[in-house]
């Protein structure tokens, strides 16, 4: 049986770099990031708290960058805990902790053992 170049071909997927795999983390983290600002635009009196709400992810996405990921991990539980501290549990659970929960365990999946 002979194989053809353009059968072979077909069959092979391209191999993800690190940059990839990196732009997925941010992705991800991007994704995050926008829930959370859905959860603050939705609050009944944004005015009168704006200011608790300041979640910043840049400390994240320096860690993500850097491939620091049990650091990111760290520090993406933290966010977590800090979001259910101010919207409560079943907010956090029905609008952003399964994305959160999703990112932690793409970084476990990817962490040295």
């Amino acid at each position: 049986m002979i194989i053809t170049g353009s059968l072979l071909a077909a069959s092979v997927e391209p191999e993800l770099t690190i940059d990839d795999v990196r732009q997925a983390r941010m992705t991800l983290l991007d994704g995050i990031s926008y829930a959370i600002q859905r959860l603050i635009a939705n609050i009944e009196d944004p005015g009168s708290r704006s200011g608790e709400f300041g979640f910043d992810n840049s400390i994240i996405k320096e860690l993500l960058e850097e491939d620091q990921l049990g650091e990111a991990i760290a520090e993406l539980n933290i966010m977590k805990s800090n979001l259910i501290e101010a919207f409560g549990q079943g907010v956090v659970q029905q609008e952003v902790g399964p994305q959160i929960d999703n990112l932690i365990s793409v970084l476990e999946k990817q962490s040295p053992i």
